[in-house]
């Protein structure tokens, strides 16, 4: 892996995100944001002038939504680079939902597990013990039938995951979601950054080539 690793990868146009809320302010919120981040990745949507196309993200909530509108425009592939599919983003039942339909649809999932930042489950089997959407994800693929699609993960040796701090999902190598720092929430989404998409695939497959334990379903 390249020796950049930390300090080269620079998402464009952060931007600042503030406010708190009742509980059913920030279910009203959280359907607004849904919509939101499906008219944008959708290209249906306009967000304010000085923030061009870049939707904002610090919270599980927001990271959930996003990951599902990301699986759902997904025509051939999706790759992410976590620690350990946190489950409260990953097993909410309509990110599950999407991912189910992507794999009917022939989408190809490949998913990088680095365990940080600090995390105990230290194998593809203890995640996925504890992991709906990895567990379901797997199932899915299992079938081998020809239109669906197909799921391999990988573990980030520790020598790797320590040059680099991020954590990201692509998909069909344009939309993305880029947490620069792994250890919070705090993230941007855009698809349209194609060339960063691009760069964040090449990033995932040098250090998908580093990776050790592994395991596949599917195809």
């Amino acid at each position: 892996m390249s020796s950049k690793g930390k300090a080269d990868l620079v998402a464009p146009d952060r931007l600042g995100h503030e406010g708190h809320q009742s509980q059913m302010e920030a279910v009203s919120e959280l359907e607004a944001y849904s919509q939101l981040v499906h008219d944008l990745l959708s290209g249906h949507g306009k967000a304010p002038s000085d923030a061009g196309n870049v939707i904002l993200n610090r919270s599980p909530d927001h990271a959930s939504v996003l990951i599902r509108h990301l699986i759902e425009i997904s025509t051939t592939s999706v790759l992410v680079l976590s620690g350990n599919l946190h489950p409260p983003v990953y097993d909410h039942p309509q990110v599950l939902a999407a991912m189910t339909r992507a794999i009917g649809r022939g989408v190809h999932f490949r998913i990088l597990l680095d365990f940080c930042p600090n995390l105990v489950v230290q194998s593809i089997q203890q995640v996925q013990e504890q992991s709906r959407f990895l567990d379901q994800l797997m199932a899915a693929t299992r079938g081998g039938e020809l239109n669906l699609g197909t799921a391999s993960v990988r573990t980030v040796p520790r020598f790797v995951a320590a040059k680099y701090n991020y954590h990201f999902v692509v998909v069909d190598e344009s939309a993305f979601r880029f947490e620069s720092d792994r250890s919070n929430f705090e993230a941007i989404a855009r698809s349209d950054q194609p060339d960063f998409g691009k760069t964040l695939c090449a990033r995932f497959n040098e250090i998908w080539t580093l990776c050790t334990e592994s395991t596949q379903s599917g195809g």
